[in-house]
């Protein structure tokens, strides 16, 4: 979508040029001072064979090397918050504490006690019951673990931009000496 966009010839391939105007006309939302040297830099790049021109898969690779993975930026280009993420985790969370009560309520364990069959069919449907109770519990172990990983993935790149501000600063501050 963004490559489609960018290649303005629309051979399917990004030139320097192509990727200069992009950069230039979208140099407020992405809050880069875009000097030729940094287009050519980042050219460079993503240019993973050498020939001057980037396709798809080179751009797409390299975006998501330097930026991150694109399902993780939104149409403002910021990258989503893991609340977003977590909220969809807790709902997958929650649909699975509903299918183990709907479990639960298949096998009869919900309500009034049944009288058993036999010795032999209690002891199954608890077996049956126990596993599924453990695939539900291990569906939400899971989706706390994928939060966490989140929320230690959004630290990183808060200290990523963090640096990247600090050396921004920097590079002004050096300026201003000069």
């Amino acid at each position: 979508e963004i490559f489609d966009a960018i290649d303005e010839d629309k051979s399917g391939q990004l030139t320097v040029a192509e990727l200069s105007a992009a950069a230039k006309t979208h140099a407020d939302k992405t809050r880069i001072k875009w000097t030729a040297d940094r287009i050519e830099s980042l050219f460079a790049k993503l240019d993973a064979d050498g020939d001057g021109l980037l396709d798809p898969t080179e751009f797409g690779s390299g975006m998501a090397e330097i930026f991150g993975p694109p399902e993780r930026v939104n149409r403002r280009g910021n990258r989503r918050g893991a609340r977003q993420q977590q909220a969809a985790m807790l709902e997958e969370a929650k649909r699975a504490s509903a299918a183990a009560a709907a479990s639960l309520e298949a096998v009869g364990m919900t309500g009034p006690a049944k009288e058993p069959a036999g010795e032999a069919s209690e002891n199954t449907r608890r077996d049956e019951i126990n596993a599924k109770v453990l695939a539900d519990l291990e569906s939400e172990r899971e989706a706390a673990a994928q939060a966490t990983a989140i929320e230690e993935a959004k630290s990183d790149a808060m200290k990523q931009i963090e640096v990247r501000r600090l050396r921004r600063e920097e590079a002004a501050a050096a300026a201003a000496q000069e």
